[in-house]
């Protein structure tokens, strides 16, 4: 079979070696249709009979006119039943084959979705952790900074309450200072004569009144 210049170079081989694979596979639903009336009425010869029209018809469109025309004039050649049973068994391993590969594709396609999915699940995992070790670290920073809010306010504190101590000390200090300085005073002053009664104590002339 030759193949056109336009097409895939291996098309042709490809067409014969599944051919031959599934003659067995065809070999064998002529051989359970020559068993089963109603198999082999509607699901091997309505498709084989189906198939010729449409053939038949596609050679009316693809032909020249001139040729369409003398075609056209003789009638729809008949097929004959074996011939009818082997193309519909032919047409019912290619659908099989076909559902097959497309049972396939889509098996892959939900395996791959799936795959998918699992792994946005684990990255939505991993984001969650994450946002939830993120929330923990802050709620530890809010901790943190309250303790040292109280800490700066106990310290704050302990400051005023020094600088008022400080204060009272000093006021101490002063006032025991003030008390040093009336006590030297009072005490570096002289007593008076005790000849002269005018400039004595008024206790020492009372001791000298008693005297006598």
């Amino acid at each position: 079979m030759a193949v056109g210049g336009g097409g895939f170079p291996g098309a042709s081989l490809l067409t014969q070696l599944f051919r031959q694979l599934t003659k067995p596979l065809s070999k064998r639903l002529v051989e359970y249709a020559s068993q089963r009336p109603v198999f082999r009425r509607y699901f091997l010869l309505a498709p084989g009979r189906l198939y010729h029209r449409l053939e038949w018809s596609a050679r009316l469109l693809m032909s020249p006119k001139d040729v369409a025309k003398q075609i056209v004039a003789f009638k729809l050649p008949p097929i004959k039943e074996e011939d009818a049973i082997e193309l519909g068994s032919q047409i019912m391993i290619e659908v099989v084959i076909f559902l097959l590969l497309v049972l396939l594709m889509v098996m892959d396609y939900v395996r791959s979705q799936i795959k998918s999915a699992r792994k946005e699940q684990a990255i939505q995992a991993e984001i969650d952790e994450l946002e939830e070790r993120k929330a923990s670290i802050m709620r530890k920073i809010e901790e943190q900074l309250a303790k040292q809010k109280e800490l700066r306010d106990e310290l704050a504190a302990l400051e005023r309450e020094r600088s008022f101590y400080h204060q009272i000390d000093e006021r101490m200090e002063a006032a025991i200072a003030n008390l040093d300085n009336l006590s030297d005073g009072s005490g570096s002053g002289a007593r008076p004569d005790s000849s002269d009664d005018s400039t004595r104590w008024p206790s020492d002339r009372r001791e000298d009144e008693r005297n006598l």
